[in-house]
């Protein structure tokens, strides 16, 4: 914590020092009455409720002070973040309750400056180039504490997202031979050009089918020529990686590095306390996220090939973002199967055992605003193993 926002806290910790010395021994005396405002005989018969008052001021002054001196950077971040929130809170209720403005300049307006210079000083990655290398470091430690839980060499470690599979089928990914010229870049530079791919479906987090989550699909590009971004410049492959949901929960990288670290705290804690424990350690900042979360993990879909899936990020096309969606092109009554647990697995079988299935490539490219679709039927033959412990991971 920088100088500067050191000392703002240490300010708002001296006023609420002062507002329960104020509350605690001087509620019913001349200097008391003048700033609270309240008549001789109403202070005289809240002398106890102004002690009270006064307790919870001194408590959240030590509160701050403790959070500054007895935890980590991070975590002290966090503590004063949350009381600071509560204090402009309860200064503008108080304002407004007792009609004295003065409330929110003494009490409210500190504790905003505070929050501020905390945020300018915040102890997480300021840049996307910062984050990234954060977030691999902590999903390998998620890793780690997933296979101390199943230490057994036989036992797969599941992914750290979307460890199980319902299946991998092969396809033929076509680019659309009307394809605008101004989005003609990378893998659509070619009208008409098929390639061959394989493509993924599986849960997020959730091993039974029946139970409501994310779920993910993934396509894989083969033989692609040109040089590609990131660790592996040479590949012949490119990725599609799409989800269950229009939108990802989380706005940017810099703030999941905040909610990885939110999700370590958690893990391995029973569901209550987990959820708790990602609502106050991220959530309660970010209400729309856990709006967003929560929607996609409501999604219970009965056959992964009839549902439709996003990209939920954009990406660069050109000099335009553009953001990606498969819609399946549906002939005939819908087929799902019997309930259980790997019931997604099982509708799959069925569908492609009985009919040739198509999907829609669509993306959207913004400002120009226009779609385009590449056609991807898939083909019959998948590769499922016999039981999740022998899937490859």
């Amino acid at each position: 914590m920088t100088k500067r926002a050191r000392n703002s806290v240490f300010v708002v910790v001296l006023l609420h020092f002062g507002f329960m010395a104020l509350e605690m021994t001087l509620w019913n005396a001349k200097i008391g009455l003048a700033i609270t405002h309240l008549s001789q005989s109403t202070a005289d018969d809240t002398v106890g409720v102004g002690f009270n008052m006064g307790l919870y001021n001194g408590f959240l002054g030590l509160a701050l002070l403790w959070s500054a001196f007895a935890l980590s950077r991070r975590e002290a971040y966090s503590v004063n973040r949350f009381i600071l929130s509560f204090i402009v809170l309860a200064g503008v209720a108080g304002a407004i309750s007792m009609n004295i403005p003065t409330i929110i300049l003494f009490q409210s307006l500190p504790a905003i400056i505070a929050l501020a210079l905390l945020w300018l000083d915040r102890p997480f990655p300021k840049t996307e180039d910062e984050a990234i290398p954060e977030i691999a470091k902590m999903e390998s430690q998620l890793l780690v504490l997933k296979h101390a839980d199943n230490p057994s060499p036989r036992g797969p470690v599941l992914r750290g997202q979307h460890g199980k599979q319902h299946g991998c089928v092969r396809a033929e990914f076509t680019v659309a031979s009307d394809i605008p010229a101004e989005m003609r870049f990378g893998v659509f530079k070619d009208p008409g050009k098929t390639f061959d791919a394989l493509v993924r479906f599986s849960n997020a987090r959730k091993l039974d089918d029946r139970e409501p989550g994310g779920h993910g699909m993934a396509i894989k590009l083969l033989n692609v020529s040109g040089e590609k971004l990131g660790d592996e410049p040479d590949s012949l492959t490119q990725d599609f990686v799409l989800f269950y949901s229009p939108v990802f929960f989380v706005g940017n990288p810099i703030q999941y590095v905040e909610f990885e670290e939110a999700v370590l705290r958690a893990y391995g804690k029973p569901e209550p306390e987990e959820k708790a424990t990602l609502l106050l350690n991220y959530f309660w900042k970010h209400p729309r996220q856990l709006r967003n979360l929560a929607n996609a993990q409501r999604s219970a879909p009965t056959n992964p090939l009839e549902a439709r899936y996003w990209s939920v990020t954009p990406y660069q096309m050109g000099n335009a973002p553009v953001k990606y969606s498969v819609l399946p092109e549906l002939i005939g009554a819908k087929i799902s199967a019997e309930r259980s647990p790997d019931m997604l697995r099982e509708a799959m079988k069925l569908h492609l055992s009985s009919r040739t299935l198509c999907l829609s490539f669509i993306f959207k490219r913004r400002p120009i605003r226009k779609r385009c679709r590449s056609r991807i039927p898939l083909w019959s033959g998948m590769k499922l193993a016999p039981s999740p412990q022998q899937w490859p991971q």
